[in-house]
């Protein structure tokens, strides 16, 4: 009998994913972050697109090379459980780079810091840096991390400073 019962619950639970178009294959906990601008204009999470005013670093032997496609802020979203996207009440920074490879140390060995924030993260293949609010221009300390992982001990190498478009 309670084999039948467990069946039957089961049963309905899957009609009812089934049906409401629950999508288990995404991502609904996490910040997502658009691949590209179009994306973003697609999801109406798109803000404004940056372009980098300067950049410098404190020394040579900090420098690093990378080229930048194409960088935007965005609303913050998610997956919605029941399809479509949720945005959140933050913003986000989003750096495309040009060529895949370029960043595939970069949350190991560097950072982008907005005041006392240093955590970025990496989604779509491009950088995403979490801010609170949205103006003309931006300046971020460019970080490098003592070790691997070790993300409250770092040191500033640099400069980026981003304006609108």
């Amino acid at each position: 009998m309670n084999l039948v019962k467990i069946t039957i619950v089961c049963f309905c639970i899957q009609l009812l994913m089934t049906t409401c178009k629950v999508d288990d294959t995404k991502n609904t906990a996490s910040p997502q972050v658009s691949s590209d601008i179009s994306e973003s204009k697609k999801n109406g999470v798109f803000v404004k697109e940056y372009r980098i005013g300067r950049i410098s670093f404190d020394s040579d032997s900090d420098r690093f090379a990378f080229a930048i496609d194409k960088m935007w802020v965005e609303k913050a979203w998610k997956y919605s459980y029941i399809g479509g996207i949720e945005k959140l009440e933050k913003f986000q920074l989003v750096i495309k780079p040009h060529g895949e490879g370029y960043f595939d140390s970069y949350l190991e060995d560097w950072g982008l810091c907005l005041g006392s924030d240093c955590s970025s993260g990496m989604g779509s293949g491009n950088i995403e840096k979490d801010i609170s609010e949205i103006s003309e221009t931006m300046i971020f300390d460019i970080v490098k991390y003592s070790s691997k992982y070790e993300y409250n001990n770092y040191r500033k190498v640099g400069t980026l400073g981003v304006r609108k478009m």
